[in-house]
């Protein structure tokens, strides 16, 4: 065992072209500073009209191109004596063109082909294979410089359960493996110790939200057993509110606004996010009133038994403050007491809610006439249910966010649906503690309403708190039998807790219901689960049909808008199609598909393994087969069916000893496997040890009397 000893291979690859091209560019710029740029790359093997005759003759002659009238240079890449690429490079004078000699170049090419071997080992993690800090600071200075678009910065933490130097290396190792695999074609980068970083161009603050719900979801199904996740999201100046003023941001400062946020989201729950927003306004929008508007409200409530609490919102902001002008139309029954500009309680003594609703109506008609503007509003009245009087001001403004799905100059009174809102902004943030709380709230008050006890189960599976969840999601299905999300919800959480067949069940219920109702946001994950469950218990016809189906959502999702959705979970959606197919004997179809898995994550070590398993069941190279078997373990120490897989090989090579470690390392890991009990019982018998060839497939067969090889194999040495 040589890990953590191994260093990465430092031969270049097409894909480092394009991960490190910022790098790479600069580095041709500074060796030939005759070139003003930019600096391109294209493969050796592209014919691609706009240079495929440039770069045929290059690399027909092994040598430079330089072409004066297109003030172009073309020179070749090199791994050894293998012509990678070619880098185009332009802006160059035709006059100093004219001058240059293609042997100064042809020696310039071999330097820039050694540099950029030195750089990506300079940039990659020994650990991971994943670039590294210094290829993350790099492209966060280059986003910086870039005021006019907007992007997210993602810090990820995956918490370290192992007891030992060599279990959490390979912990952090598989880690990076899976969410290279998930984020697709999205640079991720290992800063140490189980944390993971990422930027993210054009992805908004609701977009890298809903990324970070999904990540976090994904870890937990993937059994990462504590996961945070702390985003910076840098919006683009005409983004910013008027009279807003965005923070000067450099490098350090974006760096330590994301780790506050990360730290933060470890504090709130064991898969919890936080979001830091410079430029944004970083008031919460459920913060309460300041200390002097309180003391206020208290004056005016102290001895009021009955009374409601409006809070009104300007829609459209005028120049000239509208306090003055309606504090008279409020009158004396109305307090009105301004927030801000735009915002302001009104104090409606002795009304309940009936009594300020129908005083608001009257109210709101007047001070569109009074100013030219809408309002929205939002009431609480007291007594309510068992709120205190010291609760009003936040239910008012729970309330007003209620009001705001409603559009500008509505009214809402504050009731459980607000309180689910105010849940969900709660949720979303990543603040699960307060999340349930108003979650519960809303359910007392509204026991009935599904949307509450489906946000429930979700916060409760967010705490790991699997069987509470279950609880929540069965009541919103008792009373909503064909609700989308309480279906979905819980066929996850009966994964989780290893229930796989009812999991299926409702999963299965979960898409004839989206189908029915035309629900296609949740698909593809759907889709996906599905279809891995479908690997899992043997119904390889049905995940061929299904993951074909998720397939055609991919290709969807890959031109939608919401940039934080492109590329994710390509690799493990080909490797379950590829572990399908083989599982109907369409081997080369099942080849191909875990090939495009790997193409797009090289470290996915199950698709690694059942390629190596698919060569040498084939015959299309031993070595390879081995090799690819290999490498799955050394990423994935910790998976059992690696091992039996590279057992399998080694045992149809006819190399016993060999296969008979890697059985033994696959069974230390699950001694429950059956194939691993057959393949051990097998390579006894080849060994002429019947007396523990028989124990193993007797040993088999009381864990599955109908496992048929085993059976078979049992009497045939009986």
């Amino acid at each position: 065992m040589t890990f953590p000893f191994d260093v990465p291979c430092m031969e270049l690859e097409l894909a480092d072209l394009d991960r490190l091209s910022n790098r790479f560019s600069q580095t041709v710029l500074d060796l030939v500073p005759y070139a003003e740029g930019p600096v391109s790359f294209v493969s050796s093997k592209s014919d691609g009209a706009a240079v495929a005759a440039a770069v045929r003759q290059v690399r027909q002659r092994r040598r430079p191109l330089i072409n004066g009238e297109d003030a172009k240079i073309f020179m070749p890449i090199w791994n050894g004596q293998d012509m990678l690429a070619v880098a185009v490079l332009e802006g160059i004078d035709k006059k100093i063109a004219h001058d240059l000699s293609e042997e100064w170049l042809a020696d310039r090419s071999q330097i820039i082909s050694r540099e950029f071997r030195l750089l990506k080992g300079y940039l990659l993690d020994p650990v991971t294979g994943l670039l590294n800090v210094r290829h993350l600071r790099d492209e966060l200075e280059l986003s910086i410089e870039d005021p006019s678009a907007p992007f997210s910065f993602v810090l990820l933490e995956i918490c370290l359960k192992a007891k030992d130097a060599e279990k959490s290396l390979h912990y952090i190792a598989r880690a990076g493996c899976y969410l290279n695999s998930y984020f697709g074609q999205t640079p991720l980068h290992h800063l140490g110790n189980g944390v993971f970083g990422l930027v993210l161009p054009g992805v908004t603050i609701e977009e890298a939200q809903r990324l970070g719900k999904r990540v976090l979801d994904w870890l937990k199904r993937e059994k990462y057993h504590r996961a945070h996740l702390g985003f910076v999201t840098v919006p683009a100046p005409e983004c910013v509110p008027e009279g807003e003023n965005q923070e000067a941001l450099n490098l350090e400062s974006l760096l330590a606004q994301a780790w506050k946020a990360l730290r933060t989201a470890g504090r709130r729950g064991p898969y919890a996010l936080c979001a830091y927003g410079p430029g944004l306004n970083t008031n919460h929008p459920l913060a309460p009133p300041v200390p002097t508007v309180m003391n206020k409200l208290r004056q005016l409530w102290r001895r009021v038994d009955s009374f409601s609490l409006v809070l009104l919102h300007q829609d459209q902001p005028t120049e000239e403050s509208f306090m003055r002008r309606l504090s008279s139309l409020a009158g004396k029954k109305g307090g009105l007491l301004p927030l801000s500009e735009t915002e302001a309680y009104v104090f409606l003594p002795g009304m309940n809610a009936g009594k300020a609703l129908a005083w608001t109506q009257t109210f709101k008609n007047s001070a569109k006439k009074l100013t030219g503007s809408t309002y929205s509003m939002g009431i609480a009245a007291y007594p309510f249910h068992d709120f205190r009087k010291s609760d009003m001001a936040a239910n008012a403004r729970k309330a007003l966010l209620h009001t705001g799905f409603f559009g500008p100059d509505s009214i809402t009174v504050f009731d459980g649906v607000s309180l689910n809102i105010s849940g969900d902004i709660y949720y979303g943030g990543g603040d699960l503690v307060r999340a349930v709380r108003e979650f519960r709230r809303g359910i007392e008050i509204d026991p009935a309403n599904v949307n509450l006890l489906n946000s429930l189960g979700e916060a409760h599976a967010q705490m790991n708190r699997h069987r509470a969840a279950t609880s929540f999601f069965e009541k919103a299905l008792a009373i909503e039998a064909d609700n989308f999300m309480a279906l979905f919800n819980l066929g996850v959480t009966c994964l989780l807790l290893g229930d796989e067949m009812r999991a299926m069940t409702v999963l299965e219920k979960a898409i004839s219901v989206s189908r029915r109702k035309k629900i296609d946001d949740a698909n593809f994950d759907l889709y996906l689960q599905l279809g891995r469950l479908y690997c899992q218990t043997g119904k390889y016809q049905e995940a061929i049909e299904l993951l074909s189906v998720c397939a055609a959502m991919y290709n969807n999702h890959e031109s939608t808008t919401d940039k934080a959705r492109k590329g994710v979970g390509r690799s493990m959606l080909f490797r379950y199609l590829g572990e399908a197919y083989r599982g109907v004997g369409l081997l080369r179809e099942a080849m191909a598909m875990l090939q495009r898995a790997i193409r797009h994550n090289p470290r996915d070590a199950a698709s690694l393994s059942l390629l190596g398993e698919l060569y040498g069941s084939e015959n299309q190279g031993p070595e390879i087969a081995i090799s690819l078997c290999r490498q799955a373990v050394a990423l994935d120490d910790s998976s059992w069916d690696c091992w039996y897989r590279l057992g399998l090989v080694n045992f149809r090579q006819g190399n016993l000893a060999a296969a008979h470690e890697a059985f033994q390392e696959s069974f230390r890991r699950n001694r429950r496997s059956t194939p691993v009990l057959y393949m051990l019982g097998q390579l006894y018998e080849k060994q002429g040890k019947k007396r523990q060839a028989l124990a193993k497939y007797k040993r088999a067969l009381s864990l599955d009397p109908s496992f048929a090889e085993a059976k078979g194999a049992f009497a045939a040495l009986n």
